[in-house]
């Protein structure tokens, strides 16, 4: 993978010993030796600074001729900068993201980035995006800091240095340890929504930033560094009610991280905003990070079927391997779930999901728990059940149509509930076809002539050919 500076400018696709994907950041010292510092600041600042915005860490390698750095899989977001690929929505919810972490950075942690920019920027696999570049990040309680002596070797740092450091980088104990870092946020910002950041004559130019923010954001880039908007200020300002990090993506993707803790009229008015998706949000977020804490909810945490109608949702936009990997596993435990309003949204959902699960899985797992709604005492679970018949017919083998359906629809064609009757009727008719040719003919007739008796009219009508009288 790729830290720009003292790291090598590849791509490097690893896998753990579980199979998951890493990515490998290197540094070459053999022919990097000056800036081994750098690359050794890095390593160190890594490993030992934790915050959910921070690239992860998962091991180190140090050699005489080689530093690696094992991460989680992540990719530049130069490279989603450079394909314009991202949306207003997600590029604000990005630089909410590094916002926080670089406020953590400044305040709790007493440090300073020194780097902060788009090559300093990785996305994971869910689209989150980290912070990396830490080649001089220093803690300004330190005398002998990396960022006095090295903060000018890293590459392109003369287009993001800000003006009071021209004389050199010990002019930062002179100004507030958090001003270096506005300056470059705001950079970030700029370069965010419009490619590159070419140097000072562009600092604070608002070409295509939301007009929102645009008074904030100059401000992150005032020439003098006492008067200038720190990143966590920006942040705070953002945040305020109708500003511009009070978007429903931020307030989803904070939301999603507290749903098990919420209470019932949070966790609702949450879902009802879950709800109201839209095409500018990240897929791979909702895949990897709201779609676990839905199923998550639905199956432990009493999200009940508003959630689960939200992950079918979102279900419907997953490969089949994705569904089958992620999804599938929990349907089969949620089948079992004696909670009534989940089975009856499990079988209102079935069409959605029928052709996603393979015939052995639904016959031999998924139908030996639907089976059990035919006795239900709830009417309504009786007449989902006996409803989602027709989705399930083609996934059942011929054994189990002719012997333990016929046997469950046999018992629901003389149901108390008269509509219960009905439909079975009508049910028999429309699943004739996959009847076996020793049985149809002998199941039918009871069938029709058992509602030509029925008393109540709509069942008596539902054994009528189409042109015969009631």
């Amino acid at each position: 993978m790729y830290l720009r500076g003292p790291f090598a400018d590849d791509n490097i696709r690893a896998l753990q010993e579980d199979g998951s994907n890493c990515s490998i950041f290197s540094f070459d010292i053999t022919a990097n030796r000056s800036a081994l510092p750098l690359a050794k600041n890095a390593l160190k600042k890594l490993r030992t600074l934790r915050h959910p915005g921070v690239i992860k860490v998962l091991d180190t390698v140090e050699s005489d001729t080689y530093i690696y750095i094992a991460t989680e899989r992540v990719v530049p977001l130069r490279w989603h900068v450079k394909r314009k690929s991202l949306s207003p929505e997600t590029a604000k919810w990005g630089l909410y993201n590094i916002a926080r972490t670089v406020k953590f950075i400044n305040n709790e942690a007493s440090s300073v980035h020194g780097s902060l920019k788009v090559a300093s920027v990785y996305t994971t696999e869910s689209g989150e995006w980290k912070l990396g570049g830490f080649e001089v990040l220093s803690n300004v309680k330190e005398d002998d800091a990396v960022i006095y002596t090295y903060g000018s070797l890293v590459p392109d740092s003369g287009r993001y240095t800000p003006p009071e450091l021209a004389s050199g980088w010990d002019a930062l104990k002179r100004s507030p340890h958090s001003a270096v870092d506005a300056y470059g946020f705001g950079a970030l910002v700029f370069e965010v929504f419009n490619g590159s950041f070419n140097g000072g004559d562009q600092a604070g130019q608002t070409k295509n930033i939301p007009p929102s923010m645009h008074s904030s954001y100059k401000r992150l880039t005032n020439a003098n560094p006492k008067a200038r908007l720190s990143v966590a200020n920006f942040l705070e300002q953002g945040r305020r009610h109708g500003s511009f990090f009070d978007s429903p993506l931020i307030k989803l993707t904070d939301g999603i991280e507290n749903l098990g803790v919420k209470t019932e009229e949070e966790r609702e008015e949450f879902l009802d905003d879950l709800e109201q998706l839209t095409d500018d949000f990240p897929e791979d977020f909702f895949k990897m990070k709201v779609l676990p804490e839905l199923l998550k909810s639905v199956e432990f945490g009493g999200g009940g079927p508003k959630a689960f109608g939200v992950v079918m949702k979102i279900a419907t936009k997953l490969s089949n391997d994705d569904f089958e990997s992620k999804v599938t596993p929990v349907l089969i435990r949620l089948f079992g779930n004696p909670d009534r309003a989940i089975r009856v949204c499990l079988l209102d959902n079935l069409p959605l999901m029928i052709d996603r699960l393979p015939q052995k899985l639904v016959n031999d797992k998924i139908f030996p728990q639907i089976v059990t709604g035919f006795t239900d005492v709830a009417p309504v679970v009786r007449e989902q059940t006996l409803k989602s018949v027709l989705t399930l017919v083609p996934k059942l083998s011929d054994r189990t149509i002719n012997g333990e359906l016929l046997r469950y629809l046999a018992k629901t064609a003389n149901d108390e509930q008269p509509g219960i009757r009905t439909n079975t009727t009508i049910c028999l008719g429309k699943i004739a076809k996959h009847l076996g040719n020793s049985t149809r003919a002998k199941v039918l007739i009871a069938a029709f002539t058992r509602s030509l008796r029925d008393p109540f009219r709509t069942a008596h009508c539902a054994s009528c050919p189409p042109s015969a009288p009631p």
